[in-house]
């Protein structure tokens, strides 16, 4: 399960609207609910903006059912758009992808 959210409590996403105004909004976290993992596993987050590789976040997977979470902070020059976050393996190899805009 993958949700993305403005703000995580109690290891929770929250805040989930597709939709983020910089205005309001600093970061986005990618919160993840993993299962029937054979740890160690390392997964990463890329992010996309307007198609272009922003940032990738490695995530270290430590047990077989967890909940874990990374996070985007917007550089306001380039953060207004169309964004996405690509979860892969190690070898490149897509999980799943989530879509998101940010707005003024």
């Amino acid at each position: 399960k993958i949700m993305v959210c403005s703000k995580i409590s109690n290891r929770k996403p929250t805040n989930c609207t597709g939709t983020y105004s910089l205005s309001e909004v600093g970061k986005i976290y990618t919160w993840m609910k993993v299962s029937e993992v054979d740890p160690p596993k390392v997964i990463k987050h890329v992010y996309y903006w307007e198609g272009t590789a922003i940032a990738t976040v490695k995530l270290k997977l430590k047990y077989a059912s967890m909940r874990t979470w990374s996070q985007k902070t917007f550089n306001p020059l380039r953060a207004v758009g169309k964004w996405k976050v690509v979860v892969m393996t190690e070898e490149n190899d897509v999980i799943t992808m989530k879509k998101f805009t940010v707005i003024r």
